[in-house]
């Protein structure tokens, strides 16, 4: 279940979103983000040396595999049900974090908030993803990819309409507690 790997990445992204917040609010924006990210960074390449090698063998097998499978993009490509999946798929989340890259930026200077409340923006927006992603696939499976897909386009107005004629930062990190939707579709889902 690629769902619940993904909730604990995403709980240790809502994690340093928080405490880089109220580091922000000690020590203003100017670097502190950037020093704590950076910091995570160094250490996660530094996990990173520590994963298993993977060693590939070419046998006649793989050989015979990739011959059958030489066609199969062009049939994929004209799969509309693919491609409305895939359309769907890139066009929900591209849209929301395009937004979101401007989310902080609204939420202190339009909203009038702290720049803590950058923090819980990323609170809002991710615990309901690690708790949503857990059983994200069985409500996908149960719902239907069609009726999901519907329903995080339908929720992802809504949040947006919030965002545009609400101008009320409680309200704009309510309606950010949707995110998680997209989340399932650009991870679970494609899966």
């Amino acid at each position: 279940n690629y769902g619940s790997i993904r909730g604990l990445g995403s709980l240790g992204y809502m994690l340093a979103g928080v405490a880089v917040g109220f580091i922000a609010d000690v020590f203003g924006l100017d670097g502190a983000m950037f020093a704590t990210y950076a910091v995570l960074l160094v250490i996660a390449f530094g996990i990173s040396f520590m994963f298993p090698k993977y060693e590939t063998n070419e046998s006649d097998n793989d050989n015979k595999e990739k011959k059958a499978n030489a066609g199969q993009f062009k049939q994929l490509i004209k799969n509309k049900k693919f491609l409305t999946c895939l359309s769907l798929t890139l066009l929900l989340p591209c849209v929301v974090d395009s937004a979101m890259n401007y989310g902080g930026n609204h939420l202190t200077v339009t909203l009038g908030g702290p720049a803590s409340s950058i923090s819980l923006m990323t609170f809002c927006n991710v615990l309901p993803e690690v708790i949503f992603l857990i059983f994200a696939l069985k409500v996908i499976n149960k719902t239907g990819f069609k009726k999901f897909y519907l329903f995080v386009a339908i929720m992802t107005c809504l949040r947006f309409a919030i965002y545009a004629f609400i101008p009320n930062q409680y309200a704009f990190l309510a309606a950010s507690v949707v995110h998680c939707l997209c989340v399932a579709i650009s991870t679970v889902a494609s899966l």
